[in-house]
């Protein structure tokens, strides 16, 4: 029930950004330093993406789609537990870029 109440309100609100000009943006946390590193957003994200895997499936299989997910995917790997899932470091130039 909730999540499918949380799902409604995402798709309603970015239905409603197709509509208008406004941007949907992520909400980000900023550390002590201003810093906004994203991996919560991330790993939030690829957590709905893992609820329902088959309908990302083709976006995350493209070739031509697909790069939108890469910088998400690096954020939310990025302190993975099992260092073999870890991508490299990013820096705070490019973690900005991202």
């Amino acid at each position: 029930g909730l999540i499918m109440r949380h799902w409604n309100t995402i798709a309603s609100v970015l239905l409603h950004t197709l509509e208008e000009p406004d941007v949907y943006l992520p909400v980000l946390l900023e550390d002590g330093d201003g810093i906004t590193y994203g991996n919560d957003w991330a790993l939030g994200f690829m957590r709905g993406v893992q609820a329902r895997p088959g309908s990302w499936r083709d976006l995350i299989d493209s070739d031509e789609h697909s790069g939108p997910m890469l910088p998400i995917m690096l954020l939310a790997y990025e302190n993975d537990p099992d260092p073999a899932l870890r991508p490299p470091s990013v820096t705070n130039e490019k973690r900005e870029e991202v």
